[in-house]
């Protein structure tokens, strides 16, 4: 049977156009040269009238009103049916990300993506890659980082000089090379993700990119910048439900007030309910038998 060409791109059927900008032979240390752009965002008067009639609804109004005060529609930041907020949308152009960012970033289900495709992309001979900077800051692990990535980089390179799909190369490079996305947010879903994912509990990158992203859209929006808060910020307690002990990461003073605490919690400063305490004792018990 002859054989027949593979109809994935490879270096032999490869568009010319199919290549990353982001082959720059650059190793970059935690968020050094990430790059946030907004893209879109909504009319600030257009958006206070439509938000001022969506409140008025309720209660029914006239089609033919003309809006003078518009103060009303900011009811809805604070709180009631916040649907109204899903009526406008901001976009954010993001490069130089890890993957192990995007991963992250495309969790929340209400929001449109567009990434960049290792699939149908050559990412190049000397593609790039970001190092967290505990690595970058420990001269050992910065060496054998480097040599790893050295190595990824050539085996990536000779899998697809023997024609191996990109789509298949790509197993061999790390979850840290970069990559580019623009996400596009419903206004409400910006806000309640930025409410999650701006804690400091989570991953460095992502915090980075959406302090970065509260930051561009209160310049373009500057009545938002009291409705764009983390959780805690919200309650005035810590919200995060991660394992880790939040005193140890979190500057804001909410850490010592924490409203989650998982029974597998093991820090020696969080106290253990009566009820927790038999149950782990009733464990070791049966660990020991």
């Amino acid at each position: 049977m002859e054989k027949k060409n593979s109809p994935y791109n490879s270096m032999e059927n490869n568009k010319k156009n199919a290549v990353s900008p982001l082959d720059k032979g650059e190793i970059n240390n935690g968020t050094n040269n990430i790059r946030v752009k907004i893209l879109d965002w909504p009319d600030e008067k257009r958006m206070k009238v439509l938000l001022t009639k969506m409140v008025k609804a309720t209660i029914g109004g006239d089609v033919d009103e003309v809006i003078d005060d518009n103060s009303l529609g900011e009811e809805l930041f604070l709180g009631g049916l916040q649907t109204g907020l899903e009526a406008f949308n901001v976009s954010f152009e993001i490069s130089g990300v890890s993957r192990a960012f995007t991963h992250q970033f495309v969790r929340t289900r209400k929001a449109a993506y567009h990434q960049q495709s290792s699939r149908f992309t050559y990412m190049g001979d000397m593609f790039n890659v970001r190092m967290p900077q505990s690595i970058a800051d420990d001269s050992t692990a910065k060496k054998i980082f480097e040599l790893f990535v050295e190595s990824s980089r050539l085996t990536y390179r000779k899998l697809c000089e023997l024609n191996i799909p990109f789509q298949d190369a790509r197993f061999a490079v790390p979850v840290g090379i970069e990559t580019y996305i623009i996400g596009e947010f419903p206004l409400k879903v910006f806000l309640d993700t930025y409410a999650y994912r701006g804690c400091y509990g989570f991953q460095w990158e992502i915090v980075h990119v959406f302090q970065e992203m509260r930051r561009q859209l209160i310049e373009k929006l500057p009545f938002l910048e009291p409705y764009i808060k983390i959780s805690c910020e919200k309650v005035g307690r810590c919200t995060f439900q991660g394992w880790e002990n939040v005193e140890d990461f979190c500057p804001l003073p909410y850490a010592k007030d924490r409203i989650f605490k998982s029974k597998y919690f093991t820090s020696d400063n969080v106290e253990l309910t009566d009820h927790e305490k038999a149950e782990n004792e009733a464990k070791e018990m049966y660990e020991e038998k």
